[in-house]
């Protein structure tokens, strides 16, 4: 479930920044938190108790999921707050794919998608770590 959880992630977040502007759907970016408690559920239903402690850690790994959901909804109000419009993402890395509305982008968006990244995986470090430590 990490795997799944992290490269959905990495891939939204890094390769393919179109990808967000589905996430501004509420619609969609409802469906993908449901999913993310689903896949939750499923993990933790699958843990059992004599894993290990990083087995059941990585086990929670759609944590990572719900928790980039909800920063990314942060940010995105944030940019819509301070710009008048959603949060542009750059794609910075593959040339071939950059959108036209990426080239707007700022810097404060620049941080904001990198924070994304990392701020849920650390969360989900982090939260993962304390609920396999006091839960299961």
């Amino acid at each position: 479930m990490f795997i799944i959880s992290f490269f959905s992630v990495w891939f939204a977040n890094v390769l393919y920044s179109p990808t967000h502007k589905y996430l501004r759907d509420n619609k969609v970016h409802f469906i993908l938190v449901a999913i993310s408690i689903i896949m939750l559920i499923a993990s933790v239903l699958q843990i059992k108790p004599d894993w290990e402690k990083f087995q059941k850690v990585n086990a929670l790994g759609p944590i990572l999921l719900i928790c980039y959901l909800a920063l990314y909804k942060l940010f995105d109000f944030i940019a819509l707050k301070k710009y008048n419009r959603h949060m542009y993402f750059s794609c910075r890395i593959s040339n071939w794919m950059e959108k036209e509305e990426a080239k707007e982008a700022t810097w404060l968006e620049f941080v904001m998608q990198f924070s994304l990244l990392m701020i849920s995986m650390f969360l989900w470090w982090k939260l993962g770590d304390w609920i396999a430590e006091n839960y299961l």
